[in-house]
């Protein structure tokens, strides 16, 4: 009896250890998608470098005022191994509701028209540069900058659009710049409040005080589908999708569709957007000159001037031209020679001095004669 009960008590020692020791292994909601977010910007990061053109349309449909259209389109080059690209996009923009309350928007009669906003931009281990024109006659120049130059924040470089962001980042900081990597991290700091897995998928809710998320990741391709957020008040109810495709066994974006509902006062309806991706290269070397300026090809006479900003004081330093060298259109050329009088035959000059005094004679001479007359 007495060995039975050591054997009972030892046994239900190690159960009661192996619980414990199981309990302290599994992984927290937190843990797990700490995790998965490593794994899905492994995966993007896959994709080192490629060339993709995008061709998007936004809209807007709010509730008094007419419905806003724009498209949007251009290419981007990229190379994550030397952290460079040359991107070139065509953007239509007009004002759009910011926020509740917000009085940006003119009135239905006031709709200011679309106007086309062009913009190239490169980045090399050297410099970044960019040049946009927002109308036929007005530029910004072309403008060198350090590399890590970035002009809403540091997590927003990509000026603006990174392909590889999609299904996670929500449009408005995607259209200014907030590349994967960025996307990443900055999930990584919200509370995860639940965390399921099922059928290949994982479902992730997170929360902060700007609002609440859930995140829709396809387990066995490694990609994001979908994410939505809602703020506290509910006034704002963000959504996007995104669908993938395999090139070469690695997944990418191939389309991209956000909604953005608003519903308060004055303002009812919601924004709107949809893009697609077409990869033409993936996984290949590109020359080092086509992250250069030397790619922006020709530019309007008198928006092609370069400025250096990087050091303490901005440099002039040419004007681009279409074959990508710079002249300088500023500095005046070397002052010509000073002219010197011409030389004359000393033989000559008694020449000229009998014939002066011979006109003169005559011109004394007929005077003479009208006076007489006179």
């Amino acid at each position: 009896m007495r060995a039975l009960t050591i054997i009972l008590f030892s046994t239900l020692i190690q159960t009661t250890l192996l619980a414990g020791v199981g309990t302290a292994d599994e992984p927290s909601p937190a843990s797990r998608w700490s995790q998965l977010l490593t794994r899905l910007l492994d995966a993007r990061q896959k994709s080192y470098s490629g060339e993709v053109t995008f061709e998007g349309q936004v809209g807007s449909e709010f509730v008094d005022y007419p419905p806003f259209l724009a498209r949007h389109e251009g290419t981007l080059t990229y190379d994550l191994r030397t952290a460079s690209f040359f991107y070139e996009h065509t953007r239509e923009c007009r004002v759009r509701v910011l926020a509740p309350g917000d009085h940006s928007l003119p009135d239905p009669d006031q709709v200011a028209p679309l106007y086309p906003v062009r913009h190239l931009c490169c980045r090399n281990p050297d410099y970044l540069c960019t040049w946009t024109q927002s109308s036929p006659n007005s530029s910004s120049g072309v403008s060198i900058r350090p590399p890590d130059y970035a002009p809403h924040d540091q997590a927003c470089k990509s000026f603006p659009i990174d392909p590889l962001a999609v299904g996670l980042t929500e449009y408005q900081e995607w259209k200014v710049g907030k590349d994967a990597a960025a996307v990443h991290e900055y999930w990584r700091t919200l509370e995860v409040t639940d965390f399921q897995e099922e059928d290949g998928r994982a479902v992730v809710s997170l929360a902060n005080p700007g609002g609440r998320f859930t995140v829709t990741v396809d387990l066995d391709r490694m990609v994001p589908l979908s994410a939505e957020s809602t703020t506290p008040d509910g006034i704002f109810h963000y959504r996007s999708e995104a669908k993938w495709e395999s090139i070469d066994d690695v997944w990418v974006p191939v389309s991209f569709f956000w909604s953005l509902d608003v519903e308060s006062e004055p303002y009812t309806g919601r924004e709107w957007g949809e893009y697609t991706f077409t990869w033409s290269r993936l996984n290949d070397d590109f020359p080092p000159e086509l992250f250069t300026y030397a790619s922006f090809g020709e530019l309007p006479f008198g928006t092609n001037d370069v400025h250096d900003t990087r050091g303490p004081e901005t440099e002039y330093i040419g004007h681009l031209q279409p074959d990508g060298s710079l002249v300088d259109m500023y500095t005046p050329p070397e002052k010509l020679p000073t002219a010197q009088p011409l030389e004359v035959r000393s033989e000559r000059r008694w020449i000229w001095l009998v014939w002066g005094n011979l006109a003169a004679i005559v011109v004394l001479v007929v005077a003479y004669a009208r006076r007489r007359h006179a």
